[in-house]
C-alpha cells in the first residue's frame, strides 16, 4: 500500500513537472511589430510605392487614351454612318475590355513583385525566429494577434528583435 502511495505520487508530480515545463515552451511575438521594424520592410515598402505608381501611371495613360477617344466619337457620332458607328463602339468596347485585362494585369504584377521583395525579408524574419526558438527551447513562437487569450505568458518580440539586430 505505502508503494502504491508513493508510486501514485511520483508519478502525479512527473505528470505536474510535464505539464509545467511544456506550457513554458510556448512563446508569442508581435511579428507585425518586429517586420515593420526591420530596415528591409522599409525598402520593400518604398520600392512597392514606385511600382505601383508605375503601374498606376500606365494605367492612367490607357484611361485618357479611351476616353479621347469616346469624346472623338462623340463629337463625329451626328456625321457618322450606321456602320461607322458600329465600328467605333466595336472598338470603343475593345478598348474598354484591354483596359479592364491591363487593370487586372497590373494587380498581378503587384502582388508577384511584393512577393518577390518580401521574400528575402520574411527568410530572415524566419531565421530570426527559429534561433530565438532553438536557443530558449520554445517548442512554439506564436504571433501575438493569433492568440485568443493571454495571461501573460513568454514573450519573445525583443529577444527576436535583437537576434535580428535590432
Amino acid at each position: 500500500m505505502y508503494f502504491i502511495k508513493n508510486y501514485l505520487l511520483a508519478a502525479l508530480l512527473f505528470c505536474s513537472f510535464t505539464l509545467v515545463s511544456q506550457a513554458q515552451t510556448i512563446a508569442h511575438a508581435d511579428i507585425d511589430d518586429i517586420s515593420q521594424s526591420m530596415p528591409e520592410f522599409k525598402q520593400v515598402r518604398s520600392e512597392l510605392e514606385i511600382f505601383q505608381k508605375q503601374l498606376t501611371n500606365e494605367l492612367e495613360m490607357d484611361e485618357l487614351k479611351l476616353k479621347q477617344y469616346l469624346e472623338k466619337v462623340q463629337a463625329q457620332s451626328i456625321d457618322m454612318t450606321p456602320r461607322q458607328q458600329q465600328d467605333a463602339e466595336a472598338k470603343l468596347q475593345k478598348m474598354q475590355q484591354e483596359l479592364q485585362q491591363k487593370l487586372q494585369d497590373a494587380e498581378k504584377k503587384l502582388m508577384e513583385k511584393e512577393a518577390e521583395l518580401s521574400k528575402p525579408l520574411f527568410d530572415k524574419l524566419n531565421a530570426a525566429i527559429k534561433a530565438v526558438a532553438e536557443a530558449n527551447k520554445y517548442m512554439y513562437i506564436i504571433d501575438k494577434k493569433l492568440l485568443l487569450y493571454s495571461d501573460g505568458g513568454t514573450d519573445a518580440t525583443s529577444k527576436i528583435k535583437t537576434q535580428l539586430g535590432m
